[in-house]
């Protein structure tokens, strides 16, 4: 019998980072160096909701993390102005079915719980063909929860090759011709002269990280406050979280930082022209959070470029492959990168007021279509479930390969410790002081269900 416990807090979830990290399917954005700086900077302005689900011995098989979203509402966390993608719930593939069984039925019996109970869940950020979101949607479902998805945009992906000859010869006679001329002027191929005024510059220690963030904030910001919007960092809050996870990734060796520099011929002043941040996934998959670009030196296609490098040097990593994640920009269509749909989900609770809230959000729903419509927008898509969680995604999704990060050596040493050939019994991770820290307020204690 499986038991569910409801945390308020993350602090002692967080104790065993790395058996968190093992929970979250090698994916940068569920580990823990991205979503304990968000609790700790967001965490106390949000009622926050660990779903937890444990085995006979206590032992976490999984969990779902979800922040307070209206009155009456849940949310997975580090949404918002933070635009986590690829959410989903937190387990290993083999435990997936129980976890997600469980977490259902917590959530719809809990529905008209006076501290827990919603009317509304959404899930944002979820990539088409996720098993984890696909499970858990097909489980509230059957619960007579009402479930309706939408995709506004796609999360895009440039797959590696073998090596980059291989990948340049895979790409049109154009395209091969900019990549290496981007090369020449970099520095990264020879030139005539030997001579460029353009070099890549990694961030691999705590002062250039913190210097390059500080960049690549300044560079955002100006670029989209020129356009009248405030931009990502617009908010302290939000500039303290980005330089701490990305701190917390240097240390954990899962933080790509490049910056393109410019040296000026007649001064030697360097300048950074433009800079993207990435987090680094346990099979090696290359996640583009941020970018800023100089746009005083466009001329230069500094962020064509900085792409080009980026995309040699996963290729030289030996990288599955760039995820340059949501947002539907033309650049990401000249890298010839493949469209995965950003799936929004929206859950209605099966009671009362939830089927009243859903009524009220459909009739919403269907005007705003209709003025997209006489106003010559495209309409908001809405696939069924078996169109998002299409297993032709499968393929384009991360997996927690450890391969990449760990070496043979390491993954010979595991093989004998973890072996779970003979399917007799799930592989249950050991969590045993997750749940030993005692909560500071009365709202806080867990909740035995």
């Amino acid at each position: 019998m499986n038991t569910i416990i409801a945390y308020r807090h993350a602090d002692s979830l967080f104790k065993n980072v790395s058996q968190w990290d093992a929970l979250a399917g090698g994916v940068p954005f569920r580990q823990s160096t991205w979503l304990q700086p968000w609790c700790r900077h967001f965490g106390l302005e949000n009622e926050l909701l660990f779903v937890t689900v444990l085995d006979d011995n206590g032992d976490v098989m999984g969990v779902l993390p979800l922040q307070r979203c209206g009155r009456r509402g849940w949310q997975t966390i580090a949404g918002d102005n933070v635009c986590t993608d690829h959410v989903s719930v937190l387990a290993r593939p083999e435990n997936l079915s129980i976890v997600t069984t469980a977490i259902a039925d917590f959530l719809i019996e809990n529905a008209n719980d006076a501290e827990l109970g919603w009317d509304r869940l959404a899930f944002d950020g979820i990539v088409a063909g996720d098993p984890g979101m696909r499970e858990l949607l097909l489980e509230l479902g059957r619960r007579d929860a009402a479930i309706r998805l939408t995709t506004r945009m796609n999360i895009w992906l440039v797959p590696c090759q073998d090596n980059w000859d291989t990948f340049l010869k895979a790409s049109s006679k154009g395209a091969r011709r900019r990549y290496q001329k981007a090369l020449r002027q970099i520095g990264e191929a020879s030139t005539d002269d030997g001579k460029t005024e353009l070099s890549i510059r990694i961030a691999r220690d705590e002062q250039s990280v913190s210097e390059t963030v500080e960049k690549l904030i300044e560079l955002h910001q100006r670029h989209w406050q020129s356009q009248g919007e405030p931009g990502t960092y617009a908010t302290r809050r939000m500039r303290e979280f980005i330089l701490e996870s990305a701190l917390e990734s240097l240390e954990q060796d899962r933080l790509f930082l490049p910056s393109l520099v410019r040296t000026d011929p007649k001064t030697g002043v360097e300048q950074v022209i433009a800079t993207q941040l990435y987090q680094v996934g346990d099979d090696g998959r290359l996640y583009c959070y941020s970018t800023g670009v100089d746009y005083d030196f466009a001329k230069l296609k500094p962020g064509a470029l900085l792409n080009t490098f980026i995309l040699k040097h996963a290729h030289d990593l030996g990288s599955p492959g760039v995820d340059l994640m949501r947002g539907d920009e033309e650049y990401k269509k000249r890298l010839h990168a493949q469209p995965i749909p950003s799936i929004h989900a929206t859950v209605a609770a099966p009671t009362l007021q939830g089927r009243c809230n859903r009524v009220m959000s459909d009739l919403a729903f269907r005007c705003k279509q209709i003025a997209r419509k006489r106003l010559g927008r495209p309409l908001v898509q809405t696939p069924f479930l078996e169109q998002a969680f299409d297993q032709r995604y499968l393929e384009f999704l991360p997996t927690d390969d450890r391969s990449f990060r760990e070496g043979p050596a390491k993954l010979a040493g595991a093989d004998n410790e973890n072996d779970n050939e003979t399917g007799e019994r799930p592989i249950i991770l050991s969590f045993a002081s997750a749940f030993t820290a005692p909560c500071n307020l009365t709202a806080n204690q867990p909740i035995d269900n």
